[in-house]
C-alpha cells in the first residue's frame, strides 16, 4: 500500500523535549513539512519551555501530555497508514504502536538508527527519552508512557539496521532477546539485506524507522548526533525501494534532523529527505 490513499495519515510530530534541552528538532520538522505539498496533521508541541527530570525521564511531563495528544489524533483517524515526521525518536510510539494493534502484532519494524534505544529510565546515562522509546515499544519503560500505547511489540518484530552505538543495557537486551541487527557493512554490500530478514520471519506488513543519524556524517551531516561510518544515501534509497516493492508497508516516521539556516546545502538536504518520501507515495 502506498502513503498516499484515503485511509492514510501524514503526522506531523516535532516534540524535540526528548532528544535535551535544545529545540533544534522542533524548527527541522516544522520546516519540512512547511515545504511539503503534504497536508500534515499536527501533533501540538510547544516551541520552548524549561525541562525537568520526573520519573527518571527529561521533559517527562511534555512527552506524557503530547503523547496523550497524538494518541487521540491517531485514535479518531483510525489510519490504515501512517507517515511521520518528527521530531525526536519518542513521536513514534503512538504510531508504531497503533500500527501493530491493527495487524495484530503481525508486522515487522526496520529501526534505521544509529543508536539501540533500548535504554529504561533507570539505565539511562542522560535521562534523555530519544535513547528509550524502543524498550518501550518492547513493553518495558515507565509504567504511565507504556500504559499511553496501544500495543508492544516482541522483540522478534524488530530489525535494527545501522546501529553501531550501544549502551551496556542496551547490548544485554539485545542478547538477552537475540534481537535481529542489519550491520552497515552489510546493507551497503547488499540493499536487499533488510528484505531477507523480513522474509525469513515471515513478516508481509512494515512500519520503517529512519533516524538520520543513521546516515554517514559525510552523506548527510544534520543531526544531532552525528555518527561516524553510516549510511550513504544511495545506499538507504535503494533499502528502501526494496521494502517497498516487496512488502506492505503500514506506516513511515523520518526524525531527528536539524536545520542549518546558515548553510545554503541545508535546502538541498531537505529535498532528499522529500525525495525519501516520495519512495512511498
Amino acid at each position: 500500500m502506498r502513503l498516499d490513499h484515503s485511509s492514510h495519515l501524514n503526522l506531523l510530530f516535532p516534540q524535540w523535549q526528548g532528544s535535551g534541552p535544545s529545540n533544534l528538532l522542533f524548527h527541522a520538522a516544522n520546516s519540512l513539512a512547511d515545504n511539503c505539498p503534504i497536508n500534515f496533521v499536527p501533533v501540538p508541541v510547544k516551541d520552548e519551555e524549561p525541562l525537568e527530570v520526573f520519573h527518571d525521564i527529561l521533559g517527562y511531563e511534555s512527552i506524557v501530555s503530547q503523547l496523550t495528544r497524538a494518541k487521540t489524533i491517531i485514535a479518531q483517524a483510525n489510519p490504515k497508514s501512517v507517515m511521520v515526521i518528527g521530531g525526536d525518536c519518542g513521536v513514534e510510539l503512538a504510531p508504531v504502536s497503533f500500527m501493530n494493534q491493527i495487524h495484530g502484532g503481525k508486522m515487522a519494524l526496520v529501526w534505521l538508527d544509529a543508536h539501540a534505544d533500548l535504554n529504561t529510565p533507570g539505565s539511562s546515562p542522560s535521562k534523555h527519552f530519544h535513547g528509550m522509546p524502543l524498550r518501550t515499544l518492547c513493553g518495558e519503560g515507565e509504567q504511565t508512557i507504556l500504559d499511553h500505547c496501544f500495543s508492544s511489540l516482541s522483540p522478534n518484530q524488530v530489525i535494527m539496521a545501522g546501529a553501531r552505538l550501544f549502551d551496556p543495557s542496551e547490548q544485554k537486551f539485545i542478547r538477552d532477546h537475540a534481537m535481529t541487527q542489519v550491520s552497515i557493512q552489510e546493507m551497503a554490500a547488499d540493499p536487499k539485506s533488510i528484505v531477507g530478514k523480513i522474509q525469513e520471519k515471515g513478516f508481509k506488513t512494515v512500519y520503517i524507522h529512519i533516524d538520520m543519524d543513521v546516515m554517514d556524517p559525510d552523506a548527510y551531516p544534520h543531526v544531532k548526533h552525528p555518527t561516524p561510518h553510516g549510511l550513504m544515501k544511495k545506499t538507504l534509497e535503494k533499502i528502501l525501494a526494496q521494502i517497498a516493492s516487496s512488502f506492505h508497508v503500514a506506516g513511515l516516521g523520518i526524525v531527528e534532523f536539524t536545520v542549518d539556516k546558515t548553510n545554503a546545502s541545508n535546502e538541498s538536504d531537505l529535498a532528499w529527505i522529500k525525495k525519501l518520501m516520495d519512495i512511498f507515495r
